[in-house]
């Protein structure tokens, strides 16, 4: 559906969410694509079913979590409510893609033999280690 969820400058979509869908649809007997469109779905938990967001009616209670929200909660650790994912599937994003907390990183060091390099490394374990004494090293 957003393939083409670029922001502005002020932070606002810069096209609709079915701008990219649309063109495609134009252009299809020039390119010979078949479009399947998508329609942005919503959770509607009194009936606990996903529905097309147009065809919702009004006064219905809907939940949505867009992928830039769902991607947020992720890196922060926070739940992922059980009516957006299965928990299992969730578990298994977080395995692949920790919350950034828990993400480590690599620093490489180069340098010709006696340049210092062990020693510069030795003195960063040091002052992260003192930073942070709870992270593993």
């Amino acid at each position: 559906r957003d393939h083409a969820g670029c922001k502005s400058s002020s932070g606002d979509d810069f096209y609709g969410p079915y701008d990219a869908q649309e063109l495609v649809l134009s252009f299809r007997d020039e390119i010979g694509i078949e479009l399947v469109p998508f329609k942005m779905l919503v959770y509607v938990p009194a009936t606990d079913t996903y529905v097309q967001y147009d065809q919702v009616p009004d006064g219905t209670k809907v939940l949505k979590l867009s992928g830039t929200k769902f991607r947020a909660m992720m890196a922060a650790g926070e739940d992922i409510p059980d009516w957006f994912s299965d928990p299992d599937v969730i578990n298994i994003l977080r395995q692949v893609k920790p919350p950034k907390p828990r993400r480590g990183f690599t620093v490489f060091f180069t340098g010709l033999s006696g340049s210092g390099k062990t020693t510069i490394a030795a003195a960063l374990v040091e002052r992260l280690t003192a930073a942070n004494p709870a992270r593993q090293i």
